[in-house]
């Protein structure tokens, strides 16, 4: 146990009980914390990253380093099928095409695209980055600059009978102002649509530390949790993806979210929190496997860099590079350069080296090992190798 630095997100309780401290190397951009701990509240067990920051922190990070933009090729297939699941839950659910939607953080807009292919027409998104917002008006949907903190524009005050949420509410610092700021957005009995990452998911399948904690993701929800957050401020669940959804996910070996409508019925519904203990558990199984497989990954990297006698080359900028980094302070030296794919990501910086474009691997020539360091897309990365003629030795993590 220790006192929070952060105090629980849900109820304010200020101790937790710590199970990881997660390091990375950031871009020389960034301006966040790189160095957290993963904790458990000790009152009502919601999960979290116990990181020194503040929401401003945050909202200035989402405004200046928007990761998520449609230019990004290799995320496109990753946000398309997203966006088809969610627009699947709607209109199983929602069948009036003349209710009024806003998408909250909406990126480029998948989802939104997608509902006014099927009809819906009273759309409307909302984003921090303006790149976001422009890709957004060509598709003729109407959506303008901010985020969930801003001032509410009068024209947009309880205007709303559906606010979308979706894979933002884990990266948010303050909760309980987040969810009071929706609110101001709904008209008289509108419903708030959230999906958030599962941490049931966490123990039952192996994937990279980076995955479930990075620099972004920060809280950590399971179903319990999330109806927590959401009675606090008058909320009551309408709808929650059924348990069948998991099980035909956990079949098709894809990754668990937590899909709920929220209707808001009043302040009254308020009662006691439910304990948490499914993060916990969940958190924990997933470190032995962590652990487990840290050693494997580790001795691959380690194998790499001293079977090279030239410097290397790596593909991939997102959070498992960042971590490995910090893990492995001898392999910066050895970076001729990162790759990236993402046009927003090139020209910065990592620990003093520079991101460039994959014609960058062509013109330096074969002689400098690559490694594809990707959660996802790592497969796709081989495939532009092989279109780009490139033959340089290679290993992928």
């Amino acid at each position: 146990m220790k006192k929070l630095i952060r105090r629980c997100p849900i109820c304010n309780n200020e101790y937790g009980e710590v199970y990881k401290t997660i390091k990375m190397k950031l871009p020389q951009d960034v301006r966040l914390p790189d160095e957290y701990d993963v904790v458990t509240c000790e009152k009502c067990g919601f999960a979290y990253a116990d990181v020194d920051a503040t929401q401003d922190t945050y909202n200035t990070y989402y405004s200046c380093n928007n990761m998520y933009s449609a230019d990004a090729k290799l995320k496109e297939k990753i946000v398309d099928t997203i966006a088809d699941e969610r627009e699947v839950f709607f209109l199983k659910r929602i069948l009036v095409k003349k209710a009024k939607i806003l998408d909250m953080g909406c990126g480029s807009g998948a989802l939104l695209v997608k509902l006014k292919k099927k009809g819906f027409y009273n759309l409307f998104g909302m984003d921090p980055s303006q790149e976001s917002i422009d890709i957004i008006q060509k598709y003729g949907i109407s959506a303008q600059r901010g985020n969930v903190f801003g001032d509410i524009p009068q024209e947009l005050l309880h205007k709303f009978d559906i606010v979308c949420f979706t894979a933002v509410l884990e990266h948010i610092y303050e909760l309980n102002r987040c969810i009071e700021q929706l609110k101001g957005y709904l008209t008289k009995g509108g419903m708030i649509y959230l999906s958030v990452p599962s941490v049931e998911e966490f123990g039952k399948k192996y994937r990279p530390l980076a995955h479930y904690f990075n620099h972004e993701h920060i809280n950590y929800f399971s179903s319990i949790s999330l109806d927590n957050l959401m009675r606090q401020h008058g909320f009551t669940v309408y709808i929650q993806q059924p348990k069948e959804y998991f099980a035909q996910r956990q079949r098709q070996e894809q990754e668990m979210d937590i899909s709920s409508l929220y209707q808001y019925v009043g302040e009254g519904i308020k009662d006691e929190i439910n304990k948490d203990y499914i993060a916990r558990n969940s958190i924990v199984s997933y470190l032995e496997l962590e652990k487990e497989n840290e050693t494997k990954i580790y001795n691959r990297v380690l194998d790499f860099i001293m079977s090279s006698k030239q410097k290397i080359i790596i593909w991939g900028t997102g959070s498992y590079t960042l971590q490995m980094i910090a893990n492995f302070p001898q392999l910066s030296d050895k970076i001729l350069f990162f790759v990236d794919n993402n046009p927003l990501k090139i020209g910065k910086e990592i620990v003093g080296k520079k991101v460039v474009t994959p014609s960058q691997i062509v013109q330096v020539g074969q002689d400098y090992p690559i490694m594809i360091c990707a959660i996802r897309g790592a497969k796709d990365i081989e495939k532009m190798l092989l279109e780009m003629n490139i033959e340089n030795e290679y290993i992928v993590l």
